[in-house]
């Protein structure tokens, strides 16, 4: 999935860019890995928005804009006069970025393997290679992928430590 981030007056403000400013944003969801925990009372998997995705990638413009240095927003000029330049900008960014990062993405088994090696920058769970998320989401990509025995290991020891984190921080606090 892609999105095109806007920004209202009242973020455009914070930015420093216009209302007519964009981001691009990249996600990939991942349906073996069940969402119980990473977004409790929402069933992501039907629709997903990019901030529910398991791997995500944000765009960065390669035009030079000195009034936005920001590199993750493309400016676009009150008066518009910039637009041609900034969309064929990001169509090229997109091209050339975002059409080989979902290549790279497109199979359990590549997934898989890229887990295993090394946690990649555009994985959203956290630390890495060992973190809950890291087993939770390597043992159900596992699971699909047949390697049960890996799987339940990974899936039991993620669940474990998700109980642990819940009892420690998520649990009401009670008087001594």
């Amino acid at each position: 999935m892609a999105n095109s981030q806007s920004f209202n007056s009242y973020l455009a403000e914070g930015v420093g860019c216009t209302t007519f400013s964009f981001g691009l944003n990249l996600g990939i969801y991942i349906r073996a890995i069940p969402h119980t925990h990473l977004f409790p009372g929402v069933d992501p998997s039907v629709k997903p928005a990019e901030y529910h995705c398991h791997f995500r990638k944000h765009l960065l413009k390669s035009i030079d804009q000195p009034t936005l240095p920001r590199r993750d927003v493309w400016y676009i000029d009150p008066d518009g006069r910039n637009l041609a330049d900034v969309v064929s900008d990001a169509r090229s960014v997109l091209v050339a970025d975002g059409l080989p990062w979902f290549a790279r993405l497109d199979s359990l088994h590549d997934v898989f393997d890229m887990l295993i090696e090394d946690v990649p920058s555009e994985l959203a769970i956290g630390p890495g290679i060992g973190s809950p998320n890291w087993k939770y989401f390597t043992g159900h990509i596992a699971r699909q992928l047949g390697k049960r025995e890996m799987a339940d290991g990974l899936i039991a020891e993620a669940e474990a430590a998700y109980k642990e984190i819940h009892s420690k921080y998520l649990s009401p606090r009670r008087a001594p």
